[in-house]
């Protein structure tokens, strides 16, 4: 059986978040299993996030490689 990858997707309200969560929508294997807009987001992203994809900001790349480091 595949396993399903599983990414949390920041800037996700942006023209390549949209673009992103439509393809995938398409694909199977792949969930958007949370999606970040601001760096508070963040706290409710789950720890089961196999992928961070990010399209945010410097200041959304900076909190996204904090909850990366955080999730080990």
């Amino acid at each position: 059986a595949r396993k399903t990858l599983n990414l949390a997707l920041a800037g996700a309200d942006g023209r390549m978040g949209r673009e992103i969560q439509a393809l995938i929508a398409a694909e199977p294997g792949f969930h958007v299993a949370a999606t970040v807009n601001s760096a508070a987001d963040w706290v409710r992203v789950p720890q089961a996030v196999d992928v961070v994809v990010d399209f945010s900001t410097p200041e959304g790349l900076v909190a996204a490689i904090a909850w990366c480091e955080g999730s080990g």
